[in-house]
């Protein structure tokens, strides 16, 4: 079994200076792994473009830190979340930005 994350998301994902892969996501995922007694390996640092392109095409088997939305469904096989997070907008005082419902920036 092949998996991956994103490149980085302390402290869900880190990677260090020798390009390997810690951090909670992969605690759980490689503690997990090892009750199953799913041998695995983890893939390296790459674009996350190619990690979706990579997992759509089925040459990565689990992405461990994949938000679920519905375009992706269409590709990928969600289990139960083991962590929800909450995400904000951050802007300067300068900045003019407009925003009533999250609607408005699926644009973006």
């Amino acid at each position: 079994m092949t998996k991956t994350a994103t490149p980085t998301w302390p402290p869900f994902i880190t990677t260090t200076q020798n390009n390997r892969r810690e951090g909670i996501a992969f605690d759980k995922a490689r503690l997990l792994l090892t009750r199953l007694q799913i041998p695995f390996k983890i893939d390296p640092v790459k674009p996350w473009a190619r990690v979706l392109e990579e997992g759509r095409k089925g040459d990565i088997d689990l992405i461990i830190t994949l938000l679920i939305c519905d375009n992706r469904k269409e590709y990928f096989r969600f289990t139960k979340p083991w962590l929800v997070d909450t995400f904000s907008l951050v802007k300067t005082n300068k900045t003019i930005l407009s925003f009533h419902f999250l609607k408005t920036w699926t644009a973006y």
